[in-house]
């Protein structure tokens, strides 16, 4: 499974790529992000919780710096597991820093290779949390570094003809069940979740990608 996309982020690309040293600024950014530490030059891991109601979901991983051109681009590997045994994925990403006007285009692409009950999850469903988890990542780093311009904008490539760019995707968001009429009775208990509760599987789902696409665009980025 491939994921690609481009921010603009308002902010200049040296002060861009020194946030994306800096781990506070990444631990800030990164949604669920308990550790992260460097292990050996160029090696790193950390660890994500991601969480639904009452359910949670953690992952570990390490990955590997391959190359890097400073200011300009970066490349590493990347290995994930469920610490529940939900599933594990690898992948190699790149990511590119491009002026553009007054600000910085990021550009990344990721190739990632699921396993395990990660890789029954189904694409379109793990492709849209992908991508709408890189938009709040990207969101936030904007918030940290813009100035007196507005905010980073998740990129398509352009169309032809100059029409303007427009959002990758949507933050997803769950949508809530429509309250029971007045003086309808309230519903059993159910029963306790397992591993096929649909609340498990979209844990697994959002927990999954939430560390492996951050892990992929930025959590291990190199540090100073």
């Amino acid at each position: 499974m491939n994921v690609a996309g481009e921010y603009l982020i308002a902010a200049p690309r040296d002060r861009v790529w020194t946030a994306l040293r800096d781990p506070e600024t990444l631990r800030a950014c990164l949604p669920g992000c308990e550790s992260l530490r460097v292990v050996s030059d160029g090696i790193y891991e950390g660890r994500v919780v991601a969480s639904l109601g009452a359910l949670s979901a953690a992952f570990s991983g390490r990955a590997a710096l391959l190359r890097e051109r400073e200011p300009e681009s970066w490349s590493m590997s990347a290995h994930v597991r469920s610490d529940t045994g939900a599933g594990w994925a690898d992948g190699e990403a790149a990511l590119t820093l491009g002026v553009r006007d007054h600000g910085t285009l990021v550009a990344y692409r990721a190739e990632m290779r699921p396993g395990g009950r990660l890789a029954a999850m189904g694409s379109p469903l793990l492709h849209q949390t992908a991508l709408a988890l890189a938009n709040g990542f990207f969101a936030r780093l904007n918030e940290r570094l813009r100035g007196e311009r507005g905010g980073a904008e998740p990129l398509d490539a352009a169309a032809p003809g100059g029409a303007p760019p427009r959002r990758l995707v949507e933050p997803l968001a769950p949508t809530p069940p429509p309250p029971p009429p007045p003086g309808a009775p309230s519903p059993a208990p159910g029963a306790p979740a397992d591993d096929h509760d649909p609340r498990i599987r979209r844990i697994i789902i959002v927990a999954g990608w939430i560390y492996f696409v951050t892990l992929l665009i930025g959590l291990f980025w190199p540090q100073a």
